[in-house]
């Protein structure tokens, strides 16, 4: 039986998600009106970057130092569980590798080149940025006052959500049948994502494995 207690540290909690989402939101109509406007890639991906800093990054670097007064890098598992974080990072890595031979081999892949400046941040940045967020800061306190499973539940669906504002505002031609695939693929890789971070203890894996998924999904 799930339960949660609803005292302050709960709440505060819930309430950081829903500024979150709510900050997010508006940054995604903000993107319809100012990023999509800048000259060249590059200039959106810059300020790309520097958006999802101020929303994403800062916040939870606040919230632990100030309010909880601990150490980030720990909390985030950026800093703890490293050789156990190397050793599930190479082996994610071994794995990639031997897919992306399989489907080289198999040519079902798309002549995209993942090198530009925009799929480059897609695969390099964007998982750093969203496993802080997402498996570093959220699932571990969602987790504080819950099971783990309903945790990583809980944090898929708020993964997935946060996709949909960019899927209906800026890539408005996304039809109904690719958004249900979208969602089933993204809350599944988000499941595994947060059971990698739980058993080994380390975001990086889950950093590694989310870049992969990336690549891969430029490539097919």
């Amino acid at each position: 039986m799930i339960s949660i207690k609803l005292d302050k540290k709960t709440r505060n909690i819930y309430f950081f998600i829903f500024i979150f989402f709510i900050v997010w939101i508006c940054r995604v109509f903000l993107y319809k009106v100012f990023d999509e406007n800048l000259p060249t890639p590059f200039l959106r991906t810059i300020s790309s970057f520097i958006f999802k800093i101020i929303i994403w990054i800062l916040p939870v670097v606040v919230y632990l130092k100030i309010f909880d007064k601990i150490n980030y890098l720990n909390y985030l598992k950026l800093n703890i569980n490293l050789k156990n974080g190397f050793i599930w990072s190479a082996i994610i890595i071994i794995i990639g590798i031997i897919l992306l031979i399989m489907t080289l081999n198999l040519k079902i892949y798309q002549f995209t080149n993942p090198f530009q400046i925009q799929y480059s941040s897609v695969i390099l940045i964007a998982p750093i940025l969203e496993e802080i967020t997402f498996r570093g800061f959220i699932l571990n306190k969602l987790n504080e006052i819950s099971s783990f499973w309903y945790a990583n539940i809980m944090t898929s669906i708020l993964f997935v959500a946060i996709h949909i504002p960019g899927w209906i505002i800026i890539n408005d031609t996304i039809i109904l049948y690719d958004m249900i695939q979208l969602i089933i693929s993204i809350f599944l890789i988000s499941i595994i994502l947060g059971y990698v971070m739980h058993k080994s203890g380390s975001l990086y894996p889950a950093i590694v494995l989310h870049a992969i998924n990336n690549y891969f999904s430029i490539l097919l």
